[in-house]
Order: C-alpha cells, then sequence, then structure tokens
C-alpha cells in the first residue's frame, strides 16, 4: 500500500469508520427490520414520540449550551442556534435508524400471539389472479394493500370472501409483527 494511502487512512479512518457503519445500518439494517412489519404499523409506531432520540438530542443541547456559558452572550445565542440546526439535521438523518431499531428492540421479546381476520377479495372477478387480490381486515373496517401481507400468503386457491386467520406476534412494545417464519 502507498504511504500517502496509509496517512490517509489514519489520518481519516474515524470518518471512514462511521461512513461504513451509517451505509450497513441505512443499507441492510433499516429495511431488514421493516420487512417484518405492516407499513400501517411502522407509521403508527412513528407518531409515538421518540423519547430516546428527544433526550439525547436535549442532552447534547445542554451539554454544549454549558460549554459556552463563559462566553459572551451573542456567542450562547450564536451557539445556541447552531447546536439547534445540528440536532434538527440529526433528527431527520437518523429518524428512520431509530425507528429501526425501536422495530428490532420490540421483536427482541415477545409477549403474546395474535390472530387478525381478513375477508378475501378480488377486483374485477379475477379470482384466483394473485396480483389482483385484496384483503379486508375486518377489525378495521376497510380493505388493506400491504403488500408485505399479501406476499407471505401461501400459494393456495382463495376465493372470494374466504376468511383468513394470520398469526401476528405482539412484540415487547406492543407493536406487532409478522414472524419470520411463513
Amino acid at each position: 500500500m502507498p504511504q500517502s494511502m496509509t496517512v490517509f487512512l489514519k489520518k481519516y479512518w474515524l470518518g471512514i469508520l462511521l461512513f461504513l457503519t451509517w451505509c450497513l445500518l441505512v443499507l441492510y439494517f433499516n429495511p431488514r427490520q421493516q420487512q417484518f412489519y405492516l407499513d400501517s404499523d411502522i407509521e403508527q409506531f412513528k407518531k409515538r414520540p421518540h423519547l430516546v432520540l428527544i433526550v439525547i438530542e436535549a442532552c447534547l443541547f445542554i451539554l454544549i449550551l454549558m460549554t459556552n456559558t463563559r462566553n459572551k452572550k451573542e456567542q450562547i445565542i450564536k451557539g445556541s442556534i447552531y447546536t439547534l440546526l445540528y440536532l434538527f439535521f440529526f433528527h431527520v438523518f437518523f429518524q428512520t435508524t431509530f425507528t429501526s431499531i425501536g422495530l428490532y428492540i420490540n421483536r427482541l421479546s415477545s409477549r403474546t400471539d395474535i390472530k387478525k381476520s381478513y375477508i378475501v377479495q378480488y377486483l374485477n372477478g379475477a379470482e384466483m389472479d394473485k396480483n389482483a387480490l385484496y384483503l379486508y381486515d375486518i377489525d378495521k373496517k376497510k380493505i388493506t394493500t400491504e403488500r408485505k401481507l399479501l406476499h407471505r400468503l401461501p400459494t393456495d386457491n382463495f376465493h372470494q370472501n374466504d376468511t383468513l386467520h394470520i398469526k401476528f406476534t405482539n412484540g415487547l412494545l406492543g407493536l406487532p409483527y409478522l414472524n419470520s417464519d411463513r
């Protein structure tokens, strides 16, 4: 390895490591966690306050503010604005990762099994065509278009108005998820 490459790696090793970790999270970890959950459940989970993320951001803000207390008022205000902007971008860029971590924590321990009932509906009478298959959620009283759910169904022949019972597992945080086994 050339000496200039060694100098570059020694100088920027931490940045390279953080970038590779971020790529691993974004390209592998985040999509892998979301495949176990229905999109509607993920959206419901995202609406819950991200208490951990907010606490981390508040601690960073207070820590940075405390280090600036010896400076003039202008510098404190300027530092506070920069800190708030930094924390805003931190929240925007890592929200998906924190959501995925929450989804992973939810699957660490299962509490109970839940059976959800759906009624098979076909569009335009195209029975036996899996692409025209939709499920009517009996509990929510609406048609679900969750492709993750439809792809997990066995390829058995379903008929119009058949009732399906699909097993979900209620996780540690109370969010239902689909098991990895079909």
